[in-house]
């Protein structure tokens, strides 16, 4: 009733903003147009690309969150919520109880949402292929061009991190691999 008489011709509401939000968004725009004059417009396209990357992880997160959490309420009947998980609910096709049961786990749980510390692998890979990355570049722009010192040691730096960086994907990557194959083949024996 009270939202009648707010709006009697019964029109959508205008689209209206809080002052928070368009501050928000004219800082957001003032960054934007700052990184603009400095870098050009393929610095801004870049940013722009990166901070919408970025936001959209965060949303399909938050998203995918909210819609495991709906999903897992939505499969047992309100009544039945609070038993344990392990128990099983068997129903006729009019949706009456019929009886329950408690069951063991189909499968063993997986762990690999747990936090786990890095093996010895993930920094000795690390350190070879940083080190490898530093031998690259030093003999790479030692040979390609006549650098000076500084430059020398910035190519060196630079190809160190990236083969360092590189090194660290491919090694957490193998680690959470073969520790999923270690999990799968050791609960099938």
């Amino acid at each position: 009733m009270a939202v009648a008489m707010l709006n009697p011709t019964n029109q959508p509401p205008r689209l209206q903003f809080k002052l928070r939000s368009i501050f928000v968004v004219m800082a957001v725009l003032a960054v934007l147009l700052a990184i603009a004059e400095r870098f050009g417009l393929a610095g801004a396209i870049a940013a722009s690309f990166f901070a919408t990357l970025i936001a959209a992880h965060v949303v399909g997160n938050a998203l995918g969150t909210h819609l495991r959490a709906d999903r897992a309420n939505l499969q047992q009947p309100r009544e039945f919520q609070s038993l344990p998980s392990n128990f099983s609910v068997e129903s006729d096709t009019q949706g009456h109880r019929v009886s329950y049961s408690r069951t063991a786990p189909a499968s063993p749980v997986a762990r690999l949402h747990q936090f786990t510390p890095l093996s010895r692998m993930v920094p000795t890979v690390v350190i070879l292929a940083a080190g490898c990355g530093a031998i690259l570049g030093a003999n790479l722009s030692a040979t390609s061009v006549r650098p000076t010192l500084g430059g020398w040691v910035v190519g060196c730096l630079s190809a160190a991190i990236l083969c360092g960086f590189f090194g660290f994907m491919v090694a957490s990557f193998l680690e959470m691999a073969l520790s999923a194959w270690w999990q799968a083949t050791r609960n099938h024996r």
